[in-house]
């Protein structure tokens, strides 16, 4: 091989290795963490993507209205569910996911207090979740006084086939709608299982 041929296939090399690096970042993900490296969880969704961790620390995080990015794993790092609170000031759904093909994981992590309310029904399901044409997996989670203006007063599931176990789900409310805590509608059927119900109700 002569001089110059090295030297191309040198500069094709690099040039692989440079494109394949995100590929690469994104096969094995990174783990963000809250609040210790981003302050809130909003700010660690913002830069997450497919194949990375977010792990919140014990603790109440106020927020709501949470787009999720495909293929994240969100999960609370304390010995139990209830060590973290993702709390939604009764001001809106905390969690959307919309349109994903890979799978978003949440578990070990309590629910309180969303509020989905809008002008229909798509903005009015699930209080505190919202997943619709989406593939997602709940795991370990509680969710207490979440509420719907419309279906599912904590979760609301269309045309999805989530994956939900080992949850608690007490004290949530559908006002104007069906399935107190949980409402699968649109060709959704999904799997529950090992979950407990207490005082949902849906009026």
């Amino acid at each position: 091989m002569s001089p110059r041929s090295r030297i191309a296939l040198v500069a094709l090399i690099m040039t692989l290795v440079a494109a394949g690096a995100p590929f690469s970042r994104m096969a094995q993900g990174a783990t963000l963490t809250v609040p210790s490296q981003f302050p809130a969880l909003s700010a660690a969704l913002e830069n997450a993507g497919r194949g990375d961790v977010i792990e919140l620390a014990p603790g109440v995080y106020y927020e709501n209205g949470l787009v999720l990015p495909g293929g994240v794993v969100i999960t609370g790092m304390g010995t139990q569910a209830t060590d973290v609170l993702i709390d939604g000031g009764s001001s809106g759904r905390i969690f959307l996911l919309e349109s994903l093909a890979d799978t978003v994981t949440i578990k070990n992590i309590t629910f309180a207090n969303g509020h989905a309310q809008g002008e229909n029904g798509y903005d009015q399901g699930g209080g505190a979740i919202l997943i619709s044409n989406s593939n997602a997996r709940i795991e370990n989670c509680v969710f207490s006084s979440n509420r719907s203006a419309g279906d599912g007063g904590a979760v609301r599931v269309s045309n999805s086939n989530p994956i939900i176990s080992g949850c608690q789900f007490y004290a949530n409310s559908a006002q104007d709608g069906g399935g107190g805590a949980l409402a699968f509608s649109y060709n959704s059927a999904g799997r529950v299982t090992d979950c407990s119900f207490q005082y949902n109700n849906a009026d």
